[in-house]
């Protein structure tokens, strides 16, 4: 087992104080102040078709995640105040926190729901409830478990405002006349495309995405903790440069 040290370095028997000062870190938001704590912002795992692995992440790695999440943020149009719910696994935690960090940044407010069948009815209740401006990562279980509680699955999606939706869900509402943006997880990344024409984006700062016969395989960046070399993520597509950087279009 690998050992990634311990995260914030605190005795066993820490005072009130020491523990106070720790309010952003506990919180994920910032680095441990003590001078002993591990580098990370934590461990989560990357999925691929060859099998579940860790997915150490630092807080300089998890604090550029963010930049770029901010900026994909810019592109749904999220702006402070509005309410956002995020679809997510908690096993996905590394990969989502940099969205819900910008979320915090840009004081808009959110809710989680997780993509499982019997969890689809609080996804139903929130929509009702409140203004539900953006619902993010959309998968088919949650449509069928929609539909399984009794409810219109689009019905229930023509209450939100902008939509972004995982591969299977994403053309079951297309082809019911929603425009939702795409979503596609691919190990320790998401690429976010908005359905425009011009393909998916991802932090090709940090990721190196290929085509190599019509399959998309993954390389770490220089600067990741995380090294993976020319994985296989289980995608059909190509690579096109758009606007001078690497883009992802999906078969």
């Amino acid at each position: 087992m690998v050992q990634y040290g311990l995260y914030g370095g605190l005795a066993h028997d820490a005072g009130t104080a020491e523990i106070a000062a720790l309010g952003g870190y506990l919180r994920g938001l910032e680095p441990s102040p003590m001078a002993e704590a591990a580098s990370l912002w934590g461990v989560g795992q990357a999925e691929f078709p060859s099998g579940i692995v860790p997915l150490p992440v630092s807080w300089e790695e998890m604090e550029r995640d963010t930049a770029w999440a901010g900026r994909m943020a810019d592109l749904m149009g999220l702006a402070p105040g509005q309410f956002v719910l995020y679809t997510l696994n908690h096993a996905q935690s590394a990969q989502m926190w940099p969205w819900l960090h910008v979320s915090f940044r840009r004081k808009a407010r959110f809710a989680t729901v997780m993509p499982m069948a019997w969890d689809a009815s609080r996804l139903e209740m929130y929509a009702r409830r409140f203004a539900v401006d953006h619902l993010f990562g959309l998968s088919s279980v949650t449509l069928d478990g929609l539909a399984a509680a009794g409810h219109d699955p689009i019905a229930v999606m023509r209450r939100i405002g902008r939509i972004s939706a995982q591969p299977g869900a994403w053309e079951r509402l297309t082809e019911a006349g929603l425009k939702p943006t795409r979503l596609t997880w691919m190990g320790p990344l998401l690429v976010f495309d908005p359905c425009d024409g011009t393909g998916g984006r991802f932090d090709f700062t940090q990721w190196d995405l290929e085509g190599v016969d019509g399959e998309i395989v993954l390389t770490s960046g220089p600067g990741r903790t995380a090294r993976f070399e020319r994985e296989q993520i289980g995608v059909k597509g190509r690579i096109a440069t758009i606007d001078g950087e690497p883009r992802l279009f999906v078969d």
